[in-house]
């Protein structure tokens, strides 16, 4: 029964904004947090629950990095309690929430189907977040982010903020007549890490088709030229050093993942295939 009570105790910090009965439904996604759609008088919200260790700092980085992203219009907005707080603790349970803003628009189970103007887009999309998250301190947790959601800024240097996890079902498309769709924003930054840009650009290139049948090359090359035009600059070898970051984490999943035979093999098929395209193909 406290699992239940959980979401009503929360949405009570936020009762004047939500403006009267609230539902909560729960999302798919959000590997480090739990995440509930709150319909309400005072509109569409996203509310999520952390909880163990450092849930709190947890809490505070994607805060932080999701409030980066809003202002640069690719993200949802972060919403402080009715009190002025960051997020909600919840006495007692040992859980942090946190409310943001509903941000419309449909994410895509996987990369295949992408077109490469989409690719392109995308490129420039995350060229644009990774600007924005460039003002975060080197270090999310402790007393670089305060009770507050307060962030000190930081000067330029080659690591920095990073999304985490930009693969398909976190980046959102608005579909724009019957042409390619734009870039609507990226959710979930419950993953937030530290390290060169190139990082985060290899976790989105291994979820592109890695068979030449699925354009991934064509893809891959798209997705850079937009980083590129978006103001953003690639390294070589950090490239290729993320992209084995990448491939080491995706294999390191598998190793755990509860998967039927069938669609283990074919993501085995896929990260070897995506091994030998990304690290020997794909011209850097």
């Amino acid at each position: 029964m406290a699992e239940r009570a959980g979401p009503e105790a929360a949405l009570a910090a936020w009762a004047r904004l939500l403006g009267g009965k609230a539902t909560a439904k729960a999302l798919a996604g959000g590997t480090e947090a739990f995440p509930l759609r709150v319909d309400a008088p005072g509109g569409r919200f996203v509310l999520r629950r952390y909880t163990g260790p450092g849930a709190a700092e947890r809490a505070a980085a994607a805060l932080a990095a999701a409030g980066c992203a809003w202002r640069v219009g690719l993200g949802p907005r972060p919403v402080p309690t009715d009190a002025g707080a960051a997020w909600h603790a919840e006495e007692g349970q040992g859980y942090v929430w946190t409310l943001s803003r509903y941000l419309a628009g449909r994410p895509r189970r996987r990369w295949s189907g992408l077109l490469p103007e989409e690719a392109l887009a995308l490129g420039e999309a995350l060229a644009r977040l990774h600007a924005a998250l460039r003002e975060l301190p080197p270090d999310l947790a402790g007393p670089a982010v305060g009770g507050g959601g307060e962030v000190r800024r930081r000067g330029r240097s080659d690591d920095q903020v990073l999304h985490g996890d930009p693969s398909p079902g976190n980046v959102l498309w608005r579909a724009v007549g019957g042409g390619p769709a734009r870039v609507a924003g990226f959710v979930d930054f419950d993953r937030v890490d530290r390290g060169p840009v190139e990082r985060d650009l290899a976790r989105a290139l291994v979820g592109l088709p890695p068979w030449a049948g699925g354009g991934g090359p064509a893809l891959a090359a798209a997705l850079l030229a937009g980083y590129r035009a978006g103001g953003g600059r690639v390294g070589g070898r950090r490239l290729r050093q993320g992209l084995e970051t990448a491939l080491a984490e995706g294999e390191a999943w598998l190793a755990q993942a509860r998967l039927t035979p069938a669609a283990r093999r074919s993501a085995q098929r896929w990260l070897a295939r995506a091994r030998a395209v990304r690290l020997t193909e794909l011209s850097l």
